[in-house]
């Protein structure tokens, strides 16, 4: 590869990275040929990595939910099963089942 291409093919990458990248840039990848496809490949896998590997603190986390926060504003993922309630009295033990009176 010759500098001109290889200085196209970085700005192309570059783009990628920011999340800026055309289908035109995209479209002109594949025309410079197998090798810059794979350059462009394994600069995003290496993104995809890194990203992967930062800690949980620095991915983006859901909005704080406090107990006022409305029940349909809540991920269904983050509700308990059943209301998380069980009737006055009965023990911790019980599995939920109704109890006969």
């Amino acid at each position: 590869m010759d500098a001109a291409i290889r200085d196209e093919l970085r700005t192309i990458i570059d783009a990628a990275l920011r999340g800026e990248v055309s289908q035109a840039q995209t479209d002109r990848v594949y025309e410079l040929g197998r090798d810059a496809v794979t350059a462009f490949v394994l600069a995003a896998a290496k993104q995809f990595a890194e990203i992967g590997a930062a800690p949980p603190a620095a991915r983006t986390r859901p909005p704080a939910r406090s107990r006022s926060t409305p029940s349909p504003r809540v991920e269904a993922t983050a509700r308990q099963a059943g209301g998380g309630r069980r009737p006055h009295g009965t023990p911790a033990s019980d599995p939920g089942a109704r109890r006969a009176h």
